[in-house]
């Protein structure tokens, strides 16, 4: 099933210098390879041609044993120059859906959309690829090409801009996948047919039985949306848990890749997966020991135990975790009705703290984390009531005047920089109050005491932790009192701060 796409034929960047490689030897699929091109033929996608070009055919299997043909459009891509075109992120699309009003769905794909676009006929050489002593090229835009995506999502973007759309529907577009987001059945049924129709007459072919919905699940993206929640399939849990370990680095890559699609949905996703990052580096050795064994175990049950994200509500206040795990900042944003203790997860984040960060102080490493979290949530928190509960009180130094923003190893302009944001996001909005607030978790046992940055001369004192009586047995072993008489001047000690552990005695 291919469409043929109502739009001039596309005009392409020609590559920078001519690419030709020999077909090297294939795995297998000769008997799907063969019969693919000859459905492809007979479509008008592929034609036979003479080029200076050529790229080889690599057969990919699928799990059931079979074949699918691609055409390895590496060497090609490196010397073509990348359309610049708003592909969006797919993070910032689910995003999106999340906080879009409305519980019922629909989704359709356009089958074979790329195929669907035709290449104008002096730019279709490049493609070329040899099977069986005959040369082919593609006379549409061939998967594998680098600019095939942002050109493919651009065209659909365009018709799709064409359609009339009630006001209370919501459409969400990627490439080929198109999802609409509407308050009732009726509503989403009604602007679905005339989508359908719509995609139909400007050429793009609508397999029948890929349209989902109207229904309150649907699964778009790769992810499944139940009512105004979205969750991992059942199937793609299934296959998470029964990963094989890899047994290459490039395997070990492709782990990592499948684990972070879902990182919203699993909290310190980062530190969980740091033992098998470390064995796909570049510079690193593999080698599959017990420590990535035990990741992966721990990943995987944390997949297993993913709680669905949402419902997002405009109306609830949020709540912004952030802490900051050995060499990763972790946050995670929560919702919970006014009066009520049960919060429900929007989504977890980690980030790897920069090679930098081994120097800075644990106030500059939360500092950096509470920045980073209110950057990439921004969209999801601006406007609303936001508790910030960093490990490490900040708030009362962010809104201070310090004579130096020189609080320890961070460069000064990078500290500037993520207090500003910070303040401006703590500003009184025109209710007269403002928007984010402070609510220090409990504070983290650390082997060294935490010096906290001085702030403006009548700017109040931090509150740190809890009252010592109220601490367990367990946690007075680690509990340290501190006198903060430290002292610097510029960078230079001056003074030194005493610590003291009661129950030890230790100073």
């Amino acid at each position: 099933m291919v469409g043929k796409a109502k739009w001039k034929p596309l005009e392409l960047p020609l590559p920078k210098k001519i690419v030709n490689q020999k077909q090297y030897r294939i795995p297998g699929g000769i008997a799907e390879i063969t019969a693919t091109i000859k459905d492809l033929k007979d479509a008008g996608v592929v034609v036979p041609t003479t080029s200076p070009f050529n790229s080889p055919i690599w057969p990919v299997q699928k799990t059931d044993g079979s074949w699918r043909m691609t055409v390895d459009y590496r060497k090609l891509n490196q010397v073509v120059t990348p359309i610049a075109a708003a592909v969006p992120d797919v993070v910032s699309l689910l995003e999106q859906i999340n906080t879009s009003p409305g519980t019922w769905y629909a989704a359709i794909d356009l089958a074979n959309a790329f195929f669907s676009v035709p290449v104008h006929k002096d730019h279709q050489k490049q493609f070329a690829f040899s099977w069986q002593g005959q040369q082919y090229t593609f006379t549409v835009l061939p998967q594998g090409y680098i600019n095939s995506p942002a050109l493919c999502h651009n065209l659909v973007r365009r018709d799709l801009d064409r359609l009339d759309l009630p006001q209370n529907i919501t459409l969400v577009h990627y490439i080929d996948d198109i999802m609409l987001i509407g308050p009732s059945e009726q509503e989403v049924a009604t602007t679905l047919d005339s989508l359908v129709t719509h995609m139909r007459i400007r050429g793009w072919e609508i397999n029948p039985t890929k349209i989902q919905g109207p229904s309150t699940s649907v699964k778009f993206l790769g992810v499944q949306w139940c009512g105004a929640c979205r969750d991992i399939p059942s199937k793609v849990k299934d296959k998470l848990l029964h990963l094989a370990p890899p047994t290459t680095k490039k395997e070990a890559q492709r782990l990592v890749g499948l684990f972070g699609f879902w990182r919203q949905h699993i909290p310190h996703l980062g530190v969980l997966l740091r033992p098998i990052y470390q064995v796909t580096r570049k510079a690193a050795s593999f080698v599959w020991g017990l420590e990535q064994e035990k990741a992966l175990q721990q990943v995987q049950a944390a997949v297993q135990a993913a709680l669905p994200l949402g419902p997002y509500d405009p109306a609830d206040p949020m709540v912004l975790e952030v802490s900051v795990a050995d060499r990763d900042a972790v946050w995670s944003l929560w919702q919970a009705p006014v009066g009520e203790s049960q919060k429900r997860p929007l989504g977890f984040w980690s980030k790897a703290l920069p090679s930098s960060a081994d120097n800075y102080s644990p106030f500059e490493k939360q500092l950096l984390a509470c920045y980073w979290a209110l950057v990439e949530t921004e969209r999801l928190t601006i406007g609303h009531q936001v508790t910030m509960r960093p490990e490490l009180p900040i708030m009362s130094w962010v809104l201070s005047d310090p004579a130096s923003h020189k609080v320890g190893r961070a460069q000064q302009q990078s500290i500037i920089k993520w207090k500003w944001y910070i303040r401006d996001r703590a500003r009184a909005g025109p209710e007269g109050t403002s928007k984010l607030h402070e609510e220090v978790a409990q504070m983290p046992m650390v082997s060294t005491p935490v010096t906290m940055p001085s702030a403006a001369k009548h700017a109040p004192i931090a509150s740190w932790g809890v009252p010592y009586d109220q601490l367990t047995e367990e946690e007075k072993t680690r509990a340290w009192f501190t006198e903060g008489s430290a002292r610097y001047a510029g960078t230079t000690q001056k003074w030194t701060a005493a610590a003291l552990q009661p129950l030890s005695g230790t100073t």
